[in-house]
C-alpha cells in the first residue's frame, strides 16, 4: 500500500509479506478516508471468513479420508478442530495466525486431492498453497519442504506415462516459486 514497514519487519524476522497482501485493500481504504478502527474490524472479519472456510475444507477432507464415517461425525470433528481455543482467541486480532491456519487447511486439501489423482492442477495448487504458507510465515519452511517431498514421491510412485513431464513441471515450478 506504499507504507514503509522496514522498522517493524526488522524486529519480526519470521513474518513475511503473505498476510499483508490481503491487508493492502484495507490500507487503501484507510488512505481514502476510512477510519483505522473500521479497517481493523474488516481485518478481524477476514478471520471469521477464514474460520468458516477452514470448517468447510476440514469437513471436505474428513469426508474424503473417512468416506465410510458418519457425515455428522466428520462435521463435528471439523467444528471442534476449527473452534480450537487458539483459533478462536486469535480470530479477534489482525494477526497472521488464522489466515495461516486457513492456508494449512488449503494445503492439506490439495495434498489429499493430489493423493487421489496426481493431476497437474492439484500438483500446482499444492505447490502454490505451500509457497503461500511460507509467504505468510517463515516458520512453515518445514511444511514446504515436506510438501515438495510428498509431491515428488507421489509422482515417482505413480505409474503415469507423463511422469517425466510432471517432474520437470514440478522442478520448474519450485524454482519459480523459490
Amino acid at each position: 500500500a506504499g507504507l514503509d514497514w522496514s522498522d517493524a519487519l526488522a524486529k519480526t524476522g519470521y513474518y513475511s509479506y503473505g498476510y499483508s497482501l490481503l491487508l493492502v485493500p484495507i490500507y487503501w481504504l484507510i488512505k481514502a478516508g476510512m477510519s483505522v478502527t473500521m479497517g481493523y474490524r474488516i481485518a478481524v472479519f477476514y478471520n471469521a471468513i477464514f474460520l468458516c472456510l477452514s470448517f468447510c475444507i476440514a469437513t471436505s477432507i474428513g469426508k474424503r479420508i473417512f468416506a465410510k464415517s458418519n457425515e455428522v461425525l466428520c462435521q463435528a470433528v471439523a467444528l471442534l478442530t476449527i473452534l480450537f481455543l487458539g483459533n478462536v482467541s486469535m480470530s479477534g486480532y489482525a494477526w497472521t495466525e488464522v489466515y495461516l491456519t486457513f492456508m494449512f487447511w488449503c494445503c492439506f486439501y490439495c495434498i489429499v486431492r493430489m493423493s487421489e489423482e496426481a493431476e497437474i492442477k492439484w500438483i500446482l495448487l499444492t505447490l502454490l498453497s505451500a509457497a503461500n504458507l511460507f509467504a505468510i510465515h517463515m516458520r512453515t519452511i518445514g511444511v514446504v519442504l515436506v510438501v515438495a517431498v510428498v509431491i515428488v514421491w507421489r509422482i515417482l510412485l505413480n505409474k503415469d506415462k507423463d511422469k517425466i513431464k510432471k517432474i520437470v513441471l514440478i522442478v520448474i515450478s519450485i524454482c519459480i516459486l523459490a
